[in-house]
C-alpha cells in the first residue's frame, strides 16, 4: 500500500510541476498577452518577479544554495506520516522547486496571476496550500 501512494505522489508532484511550466512557458511567450475576468483586479499577466516571496530583494547564488537545505532539513526533521502531510510537503517541493529553476534559468521567477495588487504563479499557491495543511497537521497534534 504504500509503495502506491508514493507512485501516486510522484505522479501528482509531475503533473502539478508539468503544469505551472507550461503556464510559465505560455506567460514568457507571450509577455503582451492580458486577460482580466474582473476589470483590471483579477486575471492573467505577465511579470518577471526578480524578489523573493512580497517582493522581497535576495541575492540569486545564496538563495539557490538556501531553497535546497531547508527543504532536505525539513523533509529529515518532520514525519510525514499522515496521507496531509505527504501531499504537503509533495506541494512545498513541487513550488519551491519549480520557483527555483525559474530563478536559475531565467533570473527571476515568472508570475501570471494577478489579483488585485499582488502577483504570484501556480507554484507560490502550491506552497501556500502545502504550509496550511502542515499547519493544520501540527495544530492537530
Amino acid at each position: 500500500m504504500k509503495k502506491d501512494i508514493r507512485i501516486w505522489l510522484i505522479l501528482l508532484s509531475g503533473c502539478l510541476f508539468c503544469f505551472d511550466q507550461i503556464l510559465k512557458y505560455l506567460a514568457q511567450t507571450h509577455q503582451t498577452y492580458t486577460h482580466y475576468l474582473i476589470d483590471n483586479t483579477v486575471g492573467w499577466e505577465f511579470f518577471a518577479n526578480h524578489g523573493i516571496a512580497f517582493g522581497i530583494s535576495f541575492p540569486l547564488i545564496p538563495l539557490l544554495i538556501i531553497t535546497p537545505l531547508i527543504l532536505w532539513f525539513f523533509f529529515y526533521t518532520q514525519k510525514q506520516t499522515t496521507l496531509r502531510s505527504q501531499i504537503s510537503f509533495v506541494l512545498v517541493c513541487v513550488g519551491a522547486l519549480s520557483n527555483m529553476i525559474d530563478r536559475a534559468i531565467h533570473g527571476y521567477v515568472i508570475d501570471y496571476l494577478r489579483v488585485v495588487t499582488s502577483m504570484f504563479n501556480l507554484a507560490d499557491v502550491y506552497i501556500l496550500t502545502g504550509v496550511c495543511i502542515l499547519l493544520r497537521e501540527q495544530w492537530k497534534k
